[in-house]
């Protein structure tokens, strides 16, 4: 083997996130709780570099790593051992053309549209204003009209609470459709352990019963990623109003809120258009020529 690899643990938190920090990384797919709560659902493991570090893909005929992140020396040494059909994935614009300028020809490049992360101002949510936002301001009104509303940290004492809702969301479709991914594991995970990852979040109530459980961590300076959002039943507006009770929480520390991808499906795809979001950071792939 090549590069030594190891599981994603939470002692690796302040070196991965100290990395990709001084790097100017700000895809969701290397911070740290990412690549935490996914490594089992997707198969990954550690790749620690000098300086940097890569994921290497573990599932049987997936000969393919993460684009490194770190020190350009480290980057360009992982870069050179790689072997012809091994792939890179989550490249940002600026690796593609690292990858164009300093291994001409070397490596096939391709976009990742269902991988793209949707990015959304949360002053334009706050403020709901114009005919592009009308239909949110009706999903936010419907539950204010319907329901006494409330929503509280989530913390030791309603913990419980979130777990409910996320198990009762279960007994829905939990498989993303092409993909062996449950992301109600991770949910569990996420919030079990909320403060070692990171993590914040709310819990929505609803006429006094907990209905719907958001949660996310900081990207970067200006990007808060959302990576839980589950609801425990199927109301119209409940989802949305609970994202946005969440970028009340954090809109005075964060301007965007990252929504992370669609994984090319059609119905997640729709419903993140419909948030209009306010740009995207674009995703590539490639493979060694």
């Amino acid at each position: 083997m090549r590069f030594s690899d190891t599981n994603v643990t939470l002692a690796h938190r302040t070196t991965i996130e100290q990395i990709r920090r001084k790097a100017g990384h700000v895809l969701s797919s290397h911070a740290f709780t990412s690549l935490f709560l996914w490594q089992e659902q997707m198969g990954l493991r550690l790749c620690p570099l000098e300086d940097a570090y890569s994921v290497r893909c573990v599932k049987p005929g997936d000969a393919s790593f993460f684009f490194p992140c770190g020190e350009q020396n480290s980057v360009r040494m992982f870069v050179e051992s790689l072997y012809s059909g091994e792939r890179l994935r989550y490249l940002r614009e600026e690796d593609a053309a690292y990858l164009e300028w300093e291994f001409p020809g070397a490596f096939s490049l391709a976009r990742r549209r269902d991988e793209d992360e949707y990015l959304y101002s949360i002053p334009e949510h706050l403020a709901l204003r114009g005919k592009a936002f009308a239909n949110m301001r009706t999903q936010v009104h419907k539950v204010e009209r319907d329901f006494t509303a409330r929503t509280e940290e989530i913390c030791a004492s309603n913990v419980g609470d979130a777990l409910r809702i996320i198990r009762e969301w279960t007994h829905g479709e939990h498989r993303f459709a092409g993909y062996d991914l449950r992301d109600d594991e991770v949910d569990k995970t996420a919030v079990s352990l909320l403060d070692a990852l990171g993590l914040e979040g709310i819990i929505t109530y609803l006429d006094g019963e907990p209905m719907a459980v958001v949660a996310g961590f900081p990207l970067t300076k200006d990007t808060f990623d959302i990576v839980v959002a589950k609801c425990s039943e199927n109301l119209q507006g409940l989802s949305y109003y609970s994202k946005r009770e969440l970028m009340k929480r954090v809109g005075n520390r964060y301007s965007l809120i990252n929504l992370e991808e669609d994984l090319g499906l059609p119905g997640l795809r729709k419903m993140k258009l419909g948030l209009h979001p306010c740009g995207f950071n674009p995703i590539w792939e490639a493979v060694r020529k």
